[in-house]
């Protein structure tokens, strides 16, 4: 996952400033790149990880598909928002 999270790093460094410049504390943003384990859903690792660090919000990418991938396909982001609990997640396009 390391090679992942370096690969990963300048979209990470922008999303950070971005939050930065909104008023966001530097010390309260963290990121992480992971793959669940088999047993898994990526919402429930996802999840997982949110309640494991504590965090208080979660913000998840979500790229434009064509309509018809849309249409058949649901988003992890529609079941993260369905099974979050105590939790707040943005969905960012």
């Amino acid at each position: 996952m390391a090679e992942k999270e370096k690969e990963e790093e300048p979209h990470f460094e922008s999303l950070r400033r971005m939050l930065g410049d909104a008023g966001v504390g530097q010390g309260s943003i963290e990121t992480a790149c992971f793959a669940p384990k088999p047993e898994e859903t990526i919402p429930g690792a996802i999840l997982e990880a949110a309640h494991r660090r504590r965090a208080g919000t979660v913000i998840l990418g979500r790229n434009m598909l064509p309509w018809y991938w849309e249409k058949f396909r649901r988003h992890v982001s529609d079941d993260l928002m369905r099974r979050a609990s105590g939790l707040a997640v943005w969905v960012v396009q």
